[in-house]
């Protein structure tokens, strides 16, 4: 519910805001199959002035990750 309301404070004040939970943040990276379109995904990401990542410590999630993530 706090990240819920940070973005929509940060919204009012017209601010770009993305919200999104950390698992569908996790499965939407890890779907990507290429490089490239992983990468396009990480600029959508990051294209907002704010990225509001929910639940980040509400479930566990193992360290599998795409390679190329690594340098972000």
């Amino acid at each position: 519910m706090l990240a819920k309301n940070v973005a929509h404070q940060a919204v009012l004040r017209g601010y770009q805001v993305l919200y999104v939970t950390a698992a569908d943040l996790l499965l939407d990276l890890g779907g990507q199959e290429t490089a490239r379109t992983l990468e396009r995904r990480l600029r959508h990401y990051v294209e907002p002035r704010l990225l509001a990542i929910d639940e980040v410590g509400y479930l566990t999630y193992d360290n599998r990750a795409p390679t190329s993530c690594s340098r972000w």
